[in-house]
């Protein structure tokens, strides 16, 4: 009986010493792969930075024109300045020229007026 619990126990201790390989085994494949999927995410973001890395130099660049293109465009408003200027002091009188031409028409509308009773005789409404 000693010498068949003696070999029970090998045969246990072999088989548990199977089931632990096989176990340890599958327990480095799971890791393997748990550390596969976070090098990959890694990896992912890597790219991800690159790319969003290049759209922001980018941008970078489109900001530089525009400030470039602002900047000629504050110019040339600069030198339109004076120009508008006398444009709306063209514009300021030619209205007021509108208001004398408007007080002078009416004079003269008045003075047509004074012209016609003087020039007709008062007498000519009986050959009517």
């Amino acid at each position: 009986q000693a010498k068949s619990r003696a070999g029970a126990a090998k045969r246990v201790e072999a088989d548990l010493h199977v089931l632990a390989e096989d176990a340890f085994g599958k327990v480095a494949t799971a890791v393997k792969g748990e550390l596969n999927v976070a090098a990959n995410e890694y990896a992912l973001l890597g790219r991800m930075n690159a790319v969003a890395g290049e759209k922001y130099a980018e941008m970078g660049k489109v900001v530089a024109g525009l400030g470039v293109f602002m900047n000629s465009l504050r110019q040339k408003d600069e030198a339109l300045a004076p120009y508008l200027k006398q444009l709306n002091d063209i514009d300021m009188q030619v209205a007021e020229l509108e208001g004398v031409v408007a007080a002078l028409d009416r004079h003269t509308g008045a003075l047509e007026g004074r012209f016609r009773k003087l020039t007709i005789p008062p007498d000519a409404s009986l050959w009517e």
